[in-house]
């Protein structure tokens, strides 16, 4: 899991993010932020927000939770995806072979 705060010193905390996921794109990823305004990451790459400040440490395990279930759901989809495009593979015809 990522958790990673949106405003950093050197860099944007969505940069992070993309750069993560390239390496990792099956990662849970939450993003902290004081400052809930959008940007320009697409949402579908977050798995999870943390509002700041924490209300509690409560609050937190929730966001963590989320994330890793809806990371585990995104694992799952990748796989589905995965194993419909070799189905698929399997299912072409392939070229003919004249006997």
């Amino acid at each position: 899991m990522i958790i990673v705060d949106k405003n950093l010193p050197r860099m944007h905390g969505g940069e992070v993010i993309v750069h993560a996921r390239k390496k990792l794109p099956k990662v849970a990823v939450i993003l902290m932020t004081a400052f809930p305004e959008p940007f320009s990451l697409p949402p579908e790459r977050l798995d999870g927000y943390l509002a700041k400040p924490f209300k509690s440490l409560k609050s937190i395990d929730e966001a963590v939770a989320a994330a890793l279930e809806s990371s585990e759901a995104a694992r799952g989809r990748f796989e589905l995806r995965d194993r419909l495009s070799q189905v698929v593979a399997e299912l072409k015809p392939g070229p003919k072979k004249h006997v």
